[in-house]
């Protein structure tokens, strides 16, 4: 069997993408598969030859999300670790998701939320005045971040 092409891989990829929205606003019995399509600028054929049906597409996104959460959380990473290993991991992760050249926009974003989750607990469970503030800088700098991943597939 041939493999998918390149652009096969980038529709399926926006399918995935779309329909997780669509599915996230609408519900699975609310949302259509021509919703979809427009939204992924997609034929809706696509969607019957990458995942047979909506409700196939539906366990695709489902799979899809799990791996992206997956992927923003390091494996090694205990939660007990402390901060600055946590926070370095995650940052090691965000490089290393930069190097693909696959669409890594989403898992960029789940992993934007965990930067923002470290950062809330960093000044939430701070007795120190300056690494509060240093966590206030974090969450700014992670929220710039943010805005940068949304333009990216």
């Amino acid at each position: 069997m041939t493999p998918p092409s390149a652009r096969s891989r980038d529709t399926r990829q926006r399918l995935l993408e779309a329909a997780g929205e669509v599915f996230a606003e609408r519900g699975f019995r609310d949302a259509t598969v021509q919703e979809i399509c427009r939204r992924a600028e997609a034929n809706i054929a696509a969607v019957n030859y990458h995942f047979a049906d909506k409700e196939q597409l539906y366990r695709a996104v489902i799979q899809y999300a799990e791996a992206c959460a997956v992927d923003s959380h390091p494996a090694a990473i205990a939660p007990d670790t402390p901060a600055e290993k946590r926070l370095r991991a995650h940052i090691e992760q965000s490089a290393d998701l930069l190097r693909q050249e696959e669409a890594v926009g989403r898992r960029l974003d789940f992993l934007c939320q965990e930067l923002n989750r470290e950062a809330n607990t960093l000044c939430s469970k701070s007795a120190d005045i300056e690494l509060t503030r240093i966590g206030l800088s974090l969450k700014a700098a992670v929220e710039q971040f943010r805005e940068q991943v949304q333009n990216i597939e």
